[in-house]
């Protein structure tokens, strides 16, 4: 699995849960403070060997590949979209393998800033027309499913790698 823009490494960190010891978890984020704070949250979690953090940018995972899940959490807003959001999704479909299946949680709609808060549930999300389903799929991906995240008011988005 690999978290683009894993942040303090909430998600790599229950990722690793799930692979097992058979399987490993690499987070990866531009900022070295908020990977500080990933690896300080996972050394609370116990010696564990199947995940680890690393600086990266989302679109240059060129030392990434024949990967099964991509997830990407509350990244894409981050990066300008006409420019670095297609790249980006570009390097997650590229670094995955055929098949693989790619995993995208963040703001719907273009509203891309954290004033959202955490129960702005109420708000309409357009699953199928969404911008964030449009650039996934422009960037090839299938099977491309997407619902809103009510808590969150955020959009949750399923595609997979051909």
């Amino acid at each position: 699995v690999l978290d683009v823009g894993c942040g303090t490494g909430t998600m790599a960190i229950l990722a690793a849960e799930e692979v097992g010891s058979t399987g490993e978890v690499v987070g990866i984020d531009p900022s070295e403070s908020l990977l500080a704070r990933a690896r300080t949250k996972a050394a609370c979690q116990g010696p564990k060997a199947n995940y680890r953090f690393e600086q990266g940018l989302a679109e240059d995972l060129s030392n990434h590949e024949n990967i099964d899940v991509v997830l990407c959490t509350f990244c894409l807003h981050h990066l300008p979209g006409d420019e670095l959001q297609p790249k980006s999704l570009g390097e997650m479909k590229r670094a995955l393998k055929p098949g693989g299946k790619l995993l995208v949680v963040d703001f719907p709609e273009g509203q891309h800033h954290h004033s959202h808060g955490c129960c702005n549930g109420n708000q309409e999300v357009n699953a199928e027309k969404d911008p964030i389903v449009v650039i996934i799929q422009a960037a090839g991906f299938t099977e491309v499913k997407a619902q809103p995240v009510r808590m969150m008011g955020a959009i949750a988005v399923l595609a997979r790698r051909s």
